[in-house]
Parts: C-alpha cells; sequence; structure tokens
C-alpha cells in the first residue's frame, strides 16, 4: 500500500491569499489543511496591504492568448485600484530564454515583486533562484512549476481538477461507453500534465471507455482544428473530445462541422471563456470547466505587493474550478461564477473522482462510526451501498457509540480478526494515536473519515471536507444578511472532535472581518437537536439581543429554530446550519431555516471505502481527499432535496 505525502488533494479551494501582519514579508508553508474553499461568489475582496512605500512588480507572462490576457487584464485593474503599486508587464512569448532575461532585467532594475506565469514549468529553477539571489518576493501564477521551494508563493488552480470535472461530466453522457481522444495543452507545463491526468483517471474507472488518441495542440484554435482533421480523417470512431482548453476545443468543433458531426461527437474544453461560452450558447460546445482567470490574476498582484510590504502570505493558494455546462452556462457569461447569481435550476458542482481499486481480491474492511446520527447514518448507507457495488469487499460495522475507548476495542478487535483494512470516523479527534498505532503496527491499511485526527501521519489517509470552510461560508452568507452589524451566537458541536472546533474557527475569522458584528454567546450543543433548543431556550430567557444563530450543524439549527418559534421570534433571528440534512431542507422549504452548509455525506462515505480498497490493492492515493462544502440558501436548496 502507500499513501503519497503530498499537498492535500483540494477541488475547490480558497479565492482570496491570508495576508497576516508580519515582519520580513514571508511565504508560510502549506498547512495540513488547505485554506477555505470558497465559492467564488462568496469571497471577500482582497485585504488591502498597507500602503506604506511606493511599489514596482515586475510581471512576465504570455500575451498572445485570449485566456491570459483576461487574466493580465485583472492584473493591471487589480494594480490600479492599490496604492503606490505600479507594474512593469513583459511578454514572455512562452520561450524560457527570454522569460529567464527578462527576471534577469527586473532583478537589474531593482523591482520590489516579481510574478511570472512560466513558460515552461519544469524550467523554472533559474529564474526562482535569480529572485531569491536577489531577494525580491516572487509569485507564480496559473502554472505551477515542478519545484517550488519554501519561501516562493504559487497561486492558481489545481489542474487536475479540471480534467477530472470535465471527463466525469462526459462520462455520463458517454453512458459509460465510447471512444475519447485527448487534446493536449503544452506538455512542458504543469497545466496540460494534469488536466490529461485528471482525464485519465476517470476513465480508468470505466472499462467501456477508451482513449483512443491523444496529441498536442500547445493551447492553439488552429492547431487543435488541424488535429481534429487529421483525426477525423482516419475515419476511427470517435465518441468524445476532451481537450485541455476552450482554444483547442473550439477548433475540433470546427473541423467536427466542416466534416458533418456536429453533434455526434460530445467536445469539453476548460477556461469557460466568453467565446467557449458562445459556442455552448449556440448548442456547439457541450461541456467546460470555468477557470477564474480573474481571482487568478488579482491573487498573484495581491501576494506579491503584500510580501513586498513585509506581510505573511499563504504558499499555495488555490482558486477552484466550476464545472460549466448547458444547464449553467449563462451565470458564467457575465464573466462570473456559478454563485454569483444562485441559479435556480443549477446542478451541484462534480465531486472527487473516486480512487478505483485495480484488484478484485476479497476483502473484508472493518468500520467503526457512530450509529446514532442521522447525517452519519446516510454516510454509513453510502459505505454499504458502495461496498455492494465493488466486487469481493464485505464491510464490518460496528457503532464506537462516541467513546474512545469502546472505538479503541474495535480497531484492535479488527486487528485480530486480521481484516484488510480499517476505515474509522473517530469519537475523538485528539485522540487517535493509540487507534492509528494499533492499525500501522498489524500492516493495515487505516482510513480516516469525515472528522480528521490532530496528528494524521505519513502512510494513513483521510478523506473528508475542510471543516473550517463550513464556518466561513455560513457566516458570510449570514453577515451580509445581517448588513455588517448585529449580535451572534454560536451552537457548538463536540468541543473534542476536529469539525466543532474549525467550524467554529470559520465563523470567527469571518466575524473578525466586520467590527459591528459581535459574537455574543458561544456553547455547545454537542451536535443534539434537543441540546439546541435548550442552549437556545436559554439564552432567549436572558433577554439579550441576538440577531442570528451560527449552529455548527443541521440538528442543533433546528432545535434552536424550536426554541425561537415558542418565544414568538420566528423570522426575526437568522438561523445557520450546516449538512443540509434532509430535516434541514425541509426547514428551508418551510421558510424557517435560512441557510445551511452542504456536506457530501454520499461522497465522504464512498470515498473512504474506496480509498481503504485502493489500499488494500497496493495502490497509491493520495494521502488527504477533500470533497467540497457547498453554500445553500433559499434561492437553491430545492437543487439538494433530491
Amino acid at each position: 500500500m502507500s499513501v503519497k505525502k503530498s499537498l492535500p488533494l483540494m477541488l475547490a479551494l480558497v479565492f482570496i491569499l491570508a495576508l497576516l501582519a508580519g515582519c520580513g514579508g514571508t511565504v508560510q508553508e502549506p498547512a495540513q489543511t488547505p485554506a477555505a474553499e470558497q465559492p467564488a461568489a462568496e469571497q471577500p475582496a482582497a485585504e488591502q496591504p498597507a500602503a506604506d512605500k511606493p511599489l514596482k512588480v515586475g510581471v512576465s507572462m504570455l500575451f498572445d492568448d485570449r485566456w491570459l490576457t483576461t487574466m493580465r487584464d485583472a492584473m493591471t485593474a487589480y494594480a490600479e485600484s492599490q496604492p503606490n503599486v505600479e507594474l512593469v508587464m513583459v511578454d514572455s512569448k512562452e520561450d524560457v530564454a527570454t522569460q529567464l532575461g527578462q527576471v534577469e532585467n527586473f532583478v537589474a532594475q531593482g523591482l520590489d515583486a516579481i510574478v511570472l506565469v512560466p513558460a515552461n514549468t519544469d524550467a523554472t529553477d533559474p529564474m526562482t533562484q535569480a529572485a531569491q539571489d536577489a531577494g525580491i518576493p516572487l509569485v507564480y501564477v496559473n502554472r505551477k512549476p515542478a519545484d517550488l521551494p519554501e519561501g516562493v508563493a504559487y497561486v492558481g488552480s489545481n489542474s487536475i481538477d479540471a480534467g477530472i470535472f470535465q471527463m466525469e461530466w462526459i462520462a455520463e453522457k458517454l453512458g459509460g461507453k465510447g471512444n475519447v481522444v485527448i487534446l493536449q495543452g503544452n506538455l512542458s507545463q504543469e497545466a496540460a500534465q494534469q488536466r490529461t491526468e485528471g482525464v485519465k483517471q476517470v476513465v480508468a474507472k470505466f472499462p467501456d471507455i477508451t482513449i483512443t488518441k491523444e496529441q498536442t495542440g500547445n493551447w492553439d484554435r488552429a492547431q487543435g482544428l488541424a488535429v481534429m482533421e487529421n483525426w477525423l480523417a482516419t475515419g476511427d470512431q470517435i465518441d468524445a473530445v476532451a481537450s485541455n482548453n476552450d482554444e483547442m476545443a473550439i477548433g475540433a468543433l470546427s473541423a467536427i462541422d466542416a466534416a458533418g458531426k456536429l453533434g455526434q461527437i460530445i467536445v469539453g474544453g476548460v477556461d469557460a471563456s466568453a467565446d467557449a461560452l458562445d459556442e455552448m450558447d449556440k448548442g456547439r460546445l457541450n461541456v467546460t470547466v470555468f477557470q477564474n482567470a480573474k481571482g487568478q490574476g488579482e491573487g498573484g498582484i495581491a501576494a506579491a505587493v503584500a510580501l513586498a510590504r513585509g506581510q505573511e502570505v499563504e504558499q499555495i493558494t488555490w482558486i477552484p474550478y466550476e464545472l460549466v455546462t448547458p444547464e449553467n452556462y449563462k451565470n458564467y457569461m457575465a464573466g462570473g461564477s456559478s454563485t454569483s447569481e444562485p441559479a435556480e435550476e443549477s446542478a451541484a458542482p462534480a465531486a472527487a473522482a473516486l480512487p478505483a481499486p485495480t484488484c478484485d481480491t476479497p476483502m473484508k474492511i472493518g468500520v467503526s462510526m457512530l450509529f446514532d446520527d442521522r447525517w452519519l447514518t446516510t454516510m454509513r448507507d453510502a459505505m454499504t451501498a458502495y461496498a455492494e457495488s465493488q466486487p469481493n469487499v464485505e464491510l464490518v460495522m460496528v457503532d464506537s457509540k462516541e467513546d474512545v475507548a469502546t472505538q479503541l476495542g474495535q480497531v484492535e478487535n479488527f486487528v485480530a480478526q486480521g481484516l484488510d483494512a480499517i476505515v474509522l470516523v473517530p469519537a475523538n479527534t485528539d485522540a487517535t494515536d493509540p487507534m492509528t498505532q494499533a492499525a500501522q503496527d498489524a500492516g493495515i491499511p487505516l482510513v480516516y473519515v469525515n472528522r480528521k485526527p490532530a496528528d494524521l501521519p505519513e502512510g494513513v489517509a483521510y478523506v473528508g471536507s475542510n471543516s473550517i470552510d463550513a464556518g466561513i461560508f455560513q457566516m458570510e452568507w449570514i453577515a451580509e444578511k445581517l448588513g455588517g452589524k448585529g449580535n451572534v451566537v454560536i451552537l457548538q458541536g463536540n468541543l473534542s472532535q476536529e469539525a466543532a472546533q474549525q467550524r467554529t474557527e470559520g465563523v470567527k475569522q469571518v466575524v473578525a472581518k466586520f467590527p459591528d458584528i459581535t459574537i455574543t454567546k458561544e456553547q455547545t450543543g454537542n451536535w443534539d437537536r434537543a441540546q439546541g433548543l435548550a442552549v437556545m431556550e436559554n439564552w432567549l430567557a436572558t433577554g439579550d439581543q441576538i440577531d442570528a444563530v451560527a449552529s455548527n450543524n443541521d440538528e442543533m439549527a433546528i432545535g434552536a429554530l424550536s426554541a425561537i418559534d415558542a418565544a414568538g421570534k420566528l423570522g426575526q433571528i437568522i438561523v445557520g446550519g450546516v449538512d443540509a440534512s434532509a430535516d434541514a431542507l425541509d426547514e428551508m422549504d418551510k421558510g424557517r431555516l435560512n441557510v445551511t452548509v452542504f456536506q457530501n455525506a454520499k461522497g465522504q462515505g464512498e470515498g473512504g471505502i474506496a480509498t481503504a480498497a485502493a489500499l488494500v490493492c497496493g495502490d497509491t492515493i493520495e494521502q488527504i481527499t477533500w470533497i467540497p462544502y457547498e453554500l445553500v440558501t433559499p434561492e437553491n436548496y430545492k437543487d439538494y432535496m433530491k
């Protein structure tokens, strides 16, 4: 078995850099959990670095590219919005030697920071070295270097996700069978490599889908057309085109149209460029994946400015991709994301691709988790259904009763029975070390699900959602509805568990940005509806002003609603939860619950078992797989009721 010790897998991450005051601009190493995975529309504007001195920031990137031009315009606009920030922009011409010379010129000019969209992600070391030797902050944008050393920042999207999102949609439309061709970008660049890998990861799960051809079109429309013409000329059956970008996809569409095959071949791109959205509006392009040029451009300059002014930034800031289909593309035609104005008919975003076990070895997987919990029951049912869909996978499921000693005994029993893998939803995320040790001593693969242990050692996997995001999503919505002022109370879950700790922290991070919002009370309700009701009754009895309730889960939120209703204050207090459980959605349908955050029980459950099975097969998997949260409001809740 093998778990890759790498940056966590992220399907969507933060639009904005966390800029923390410091002394001597520094880049923080990636944390074990990523920064908040926020939908683009819910993200705050970039925090403004202090305007201490005039700055010149050198930017080297390709000019002759439509999508990068959008990014360049965003960089320019962001710089113009900042006091005393001037950009020196040069065209890299997608040539390594040219770009290196430009970096050396930036150094010679004594610029304050450098931002690069690298021409070749495998050839950045000399540029990095030149900047570091001169002590000039360096930020890479859009294309992640193969080597990103300490002290150098990166802002961009996780390229593999684009291929995964695209191909999962295509695979569904193909009905799980057909011949697929891949139009690749410049293969010296990480974006082309990883988007192609994402497509292949999905295809590996479908035995009746075959990749029959793959060739570079170098991101270019004309080259995409030429490659597609050659492929069509062979007469070979082609059912779908997975293109690494929209430009090549549009070129392929022209070839397909000329061959009289429009509508017979599914075509997908990446970027959600204006031209691609126009093609979708005409019914020609089938799917694309939105890559936020504005977010990446602004984020890159914001990071460079912050570093130049002595502040800290995260080493890696992920800007999430978003699936764009004929159902939601109009939301992107104004240049925004699907969440800019919630679409009543938009489908939920694509989930992470599950690791596909590569063997049919009979296996028994032990699962220990709390049974007496509505949301976890949904997860447990998903685990069972997934196992039943796999050949020769049997689950041994036991109730942890949310007790550490009980759960440790169950792990020891799994070991004694010689089970092939163990999956745990830990009763206490600060008390997992003995369970981890027992599994590792026995050489049994271990996967934690839903609640991330405080200590996740090498060789142990985790599948779940980044808990801090739930609090951030929830509280940003509440803060907007409060108009930036009011008294907020927090109903907390079991504080021995990471989910309660981090969701509460997410709420507090948002509140810290609003001087007129105050957290007046916080207390645990232990995830329980009855306890949530009791706590809320006590708070209301004090007579203190309460404008909103931020609850760590839906169950406590529903309890709070009952207390608020009994006190005759329904509609006067905003109430938010987390999970988007069936009961919570019913409360929203009745106009009682104001907001919740969808936590994908099915995705986490299936992902946990799939990861365990893959490890039994000896496959290499990511150590951390993030299943993204999604904001649920009165505008889009019906999409989640099924």
